[in-house]
């Protein structure tokens, strides 16, 4: 398995569990991007995956009205 098919298979499971909102893969940098929700812990988010750093980022969970347009 490559190290981007390594990451997608962390990041889909991370995501399954709400974890996890998105992810962005960077081969040139060799680094990717985990966007989470606040108040998942960036402590348990490894450091790196085959090989590939990773940056945490934490987004706001969107808020929904309830309107609908």
């Amino acid at each position: 398995m490559n190290a981007e098919k390594a990451v997608a298979a962390y990041a889909r499971r991370r995501m399954a569990r709400g974890e996890l909102l998105t992810w962005q893969f960077d081969a040139d940098h060799h680094r990717a991007t985990l966007y989470v929700p606040e108040g998942v812990p960036v402590s348990s988010f490894p450091k790196e995956i085959a090989g590939i750093a990773m940056r945490i980022r934490h987004l706001p969970r969107p808020v929904h009205s309830g309107l609908a347009g």
